[in-house]
């Protein structure tokens, strides 16, 4: 089960056209809750634009089962954590 997730920050640059190569140092780490399935770890993402969100990082996450999943992101010395159900 394959996935985009997008990620932004208020330290993104806005301007439409201007190079983002911006710090694709983005870590997602993603923890089975109610399985023995592996913890899945997916480091970097690919700077993107659209006029609405201005630039942001697209990340694949790909979790190998369905269930309850913890899914953690660090990036530039930040965490955000949630917890999600992936169905299959």
């Amino acid at each position: 089960m394959a996935n985009k997730t997008l990620w932004w920050s208020e330290n993104f640059s806005t301007a439409e056209g201007e190079d983002f190569s911006g710090n694709d140092d983005i870590t997602i780490r993603a923890v089975h809750l109610d399985g023995t399935a592996p913890k899945v770890v997916q480091k970097g993402g690919v700077p993107s634009f659209n006029r609405f969100t201005k630039n942001f990082l697209l990340v694949p996450l790909g979790l190998p089962e369905p269930g309850c999943w913890e899914v953690t992101v660090s990036y530039q010395g930040a965490d955000l954590s949630y917890v999600l159900q992936a169905k299959g």
